[in-house]
């Protein structure tokens, strides 16, 4: 039986929950704070928060 090639590290992440999702528009302003949650530890959600240096734009 042969393997599936390995993925790379550098693929991109798939979104099983919104993969249409279309964010072009004027979405996040400068300085607002978004959350890329990654998981859950110990019953908690962690993962990074980031500020937005400039507005997304159509």
């Amino acid at each position: 039986m042969s393997q599936p090639p390995p993925t790379s590290a550098f693929a991109p992440t798939p979104d099983p929950l919104t993969p249409d999702r279309d964010i072009t528009h004027q979405h996040f302003q400068a300085s607002d704070t978004v959350v890329v949650l990654k998981g859950v530890a110990g019953g908690e959600l962690w993962g990074d928060a980031m500020r937005v240096v400039a507005p997304s734009v159509r």
